[in-house]
């Protein structure tokens, strides 16, 4: 059941792929929560620098670059920024670590673990000034 606070928590799903950003956006409005969308890093830091987004899932593998250093940029420019490095790859949760994203989501797993992980992350879901 969506919570009264989250139409306020602004959520960016960063992926190149239509379906998972479809999927991923669908699944966050139904708990309530603002969603944007971007296919690109670039597209992602666009809208970062436009709205005050709280948390971001981006997929690790993308044409433009990668999650991971996309995630490395957001902590630079926008360090109170909740991330989430998210990949179909099982391999990938050290990158996630070392670009300094916050959680790894691997997709193929239950959507209701990325629920868990974005509630544990957000909080009160403010982005914190940097």
């Amino acid at each position: 059941m969506p919570d009264s606070t989250r139409d306020e928590i602004m959520i960016l799903v960063v992926d190149d792929d239509q379906s998972i950003r479809e999927l991923f956006a669908e699944l966050l409005k139904s708990q309530g929560y603002r969603i944007v969308a971007a296919e690109s890093a670039a597209q992602a830091l666009d809208i970062l620098a436009a709205l005050p987004i709280c948390l971001i899932i981006s997929d690790h593998s993308m044409p433009d670059k990668t999650g991971g250093r996309l995630i490395q940029e957001v902590r630079t420019l926008y360090n109170g920024t909740r991330t989430i490095l998210a990949s179909a790859n099982p391999h990938l949760p050290h990158l996630a670590q070392l670009a300094g994203a916050d959680r790894y989501f691997l997709k193929g797993e239950p959507l209701t673990n990325l629920l868990t992980i974005i509630d544990e992350l957000i909080g009160d879901g403010r982005r914190m000034a940097s």
